[in-house]
């Protein structure tokens, strides 16, 4: 039944009519664009054989700033690949493949799980996927005009190095060269890799589709195959437990076809039906999760269930958010340190399970250290919090950007930590000598400040009264693990530290000219 109602055409597709319309408009201008970014690159690389950067006095603090700044998406003319991501079942794979027919091109599906596999050379494979020969040996291409695409599904599960940096190897190549488009599809899962490739891929995004769009789907499906219902409790029924999935409505339908035929399907086998049919496990993406922890406590089942695919971001997100959150929206302020301990000990408790955990193998204590860890955190925040003033500025924004912005949870208890301190307080005792940690803490601060203040004289003061090297800043500055983890002010202060020192080296070697 699935392939019977596979979309023909892109008129025949449902919902996502602005993705559609961007993918079809990336396809049809991706040879001008091609031959664009070709001369712009030839131009470029005449100018750098030519032309040496230089630094000047005006520039200095305006180099800082622009360190500062977030990234921003790709134009779709500057990218030669696009990733299409969205929930399980929207369509993703759907409407690339009837938007790529419709506009004729050649398409070959890359594994790169099975392509990868075994001891081939990353090299060679690369060479073998953007050859026309050993790629397109297809039967249905004619002629050497024909246009060409690649498109690689489920990038999300691929979680080996080889896997990883065959696909970066493979973007790298085809930015330079711009051989044919290549598409990646993958899921809203959180994973740096998926990160990594949005930030040079064209990104469309596919929503959920509402209740009109499937409606449309289940009425193709009953017209073509005569399907009868008592009433439209029974419509709304098979919706509802369709879960907004496409695949699922369909497999639903196909099954119900089986049973049923045409004969007129009643309200009381829908409801047995659906007795016996599980809801599909909804793969929240981490800042959904982490939100349903904040602001939505549920009961210890399904708070156990929301956190099972994700349980270590789950805790650490707790680790570093329940101190503000009951600061910020406490309903008893005279309570709060009382509440932070409660909550930071079953904290405690959840990591020293979590080593009962992996060190003697118990894995029944799983749940009891999602007890400690989320659920019982999530339960006291329920109670002690202003939940609703806290789900609003989480969820509803404000100039720019929400009140309580969640951010990807960095860990505070790696275990390389205290080695990569002892290498960065070793370093930085080549100058500083008994120092204490509060001395060191009030360094970092000091020089923190002047740094986020764009302050660049008094550094130079400092660096040249003391006669401090530049990277041993970069030593001292490392030594501070918690200041990362409510903004990344320790990359934004090492890039400022680099574009400091060659501003002053190039000045020195003026001079010595």
């Amino acid at each position: 039944m699935d392939i019977k109602y596979t979309p023909k055409n892109i008129k025949e597709l449902l919902g996502s009519d602005d993705s559609i319309n961007d993918l079809a408009d990336w396809l049809n201008d991706y040879e001008t664009n091609a031959t664009k970014n070709r001369n712009d690159k030839a131009k470029k690389q005449k100018k750098s054989k030519k032309t040496i950067t230089e630094y000047t006095e005006d520039t200095e603090d305006s180099s800082y700033l622009e360190s500062d700044r977030p990234l921003k998406k790709k134009s779709p003319d500057k990218c030669s690949c696009a990733i299409i991501t969205g929930e399980h079942g929207v369509g993703k794979t759907t409407m690339v493949n009837t938007v790529l027919k419709e506009l004729k091109y050649n398409i070959k599906y890359v594994n790169i799980s099975k392509e990868t596999n075994g001891n081939k050379n990353l090299e060679h494979l690369l060479d073998s996927i953007l050859n026309h020969d050993t790629l397109y040996n297809i039967k249905t291409i004619s002629n050497s005009k024909s246009k060409k695409v690649i498109v690689i599904d489920d990038i999300q599960s691929y979680g080996t190095h080889i896997e990883r940096k065959f696909v970066k190897d493979l973007m790298k190549e085809n930015s330079i060269i711009w051989y044919c488009p290549i598409i990646f599809i993958a899921s809203n899962k959180h994973k740096k890799f998926i990160t990594d490739v949005k930030k040079d891929s064209y990104q469309i995004s596919m929503y959920v589709p509402e209740y009109d769009v499937m409606s449309k789907l289940l009425e193709r499906v009953c017209l073509g195959e005569n399907m009868l219902f008592e009433d439209e409790r029974v419509f709304n029924k098979i919706l509802d437990i369709s879960q907004n999935d496409f695949n699922k409505l369909l497999v639903i339908m196909n099954e119900l076809h089986r049973l049923f035929g045409t004969d007129e399907i009643t309200n009381k086998y829908i409801d047995k039906y659906i007795s016996h049919t599980e809801k599909k496990d909804e793969e929240l993406a981490i800042y959904d999760c982490a939100r349903n922890l904040f602001c939505s406590y549920k009961g210890i089942n399904n708070t156990l269930k929301s956190i099972e695919n994700d349980k270590t971001n789950m805790l650490l997100m707790m680790q570093q958010y329940h101190i503000s959150i009951v600061n910020n929206y406490s309903k008893n302020k005279d309570n709060i340190l009382n509440d932070i301990e409660d909550i930071s000990i079953n904290l405690s408790h959840a990591d020293v399970i979590d080593n009962y955990i992996f060190s003697d193998q118990n894995w029944k204590l799983q749940d009891t250290h999602g007890f400690y860890s989320c659920v019982y955190p999530s339960y006291k925040l329920s109670k002690i919090t202003h939940i609703d003033k806290l789900s609003h500025d989480m969820f509803y924004p404000s100039k720019y950007s929400s009140k309580f912005k969640l951010t990807y949870p960095k860990d505070q208890n790696k275990t390389s930590t205290r080695c990569i301190n002892y290498k960065n307080v070793k370093i930085s005792k080549e100058l500083f000598k008994d120092m204490s940690v509060d001395d060191y803490m009030i360094v970092i601060n000091i020089i923190s400040e002047y740094i986020n203040s764009n302050n660049i004289k008094e550094i130079k003061k400092i660096i040249e009264q003391y006669n401090i090297p530049y990277y041993l800043i970069s030593h001292i500055l490392k030594i501070d693990k918690m200041t990362g983890t409510k903004k990344d002010t320790f990359n934004i202060m090492e890039k400022k530290i680099k574009i400091m020192e060659k501003n002053i080296i190039n000045k020195k070697n003026k001079k010595n000219q």
